[in-house]
């Protein structure tokens, strides 16, 4: 079955599966014409800064069709949110 939509992290990856696992979510899940969503989270008070996804999946041969982020009041971005779109 194939969506429209599909959301992801890549947290629970390894680092050196992250191409071949977009690549597989792209062919097998993404629908024609549908949306990859990658997300990155970030935790204050476990130190851990959000992943810059838009960057990450160009370095990785990606074409990024958007992006966007959720932050703070004081800049601290909590969220990063990147797509790609299936074309066909």
């Amino acid at each position: 079955m194939q969506y429209d939509f599909v959301h992801t992290l890549l947290e629970y990856v390894p680092k050196n599966l992250h191409l071949e696992y977009l690549r597989r979510l792209l062919e097998q899940l993404v629908a024609p014409a549908g949306r990859l969503i990658i997300s990155s989270y970030s935790s204050r008070s476990r130190g851990i800064i959000s992943l810059d996804i838009e960057t990450y999946l160009q370095q990785l041969g990606f074409q990024v069709e958007g992006s966007t982020i959720a932050q703070e009041v004081d800049a601290w971005i909590l969220t990063r949110v990147a797509w790609i779109e299936k074309v066909f």
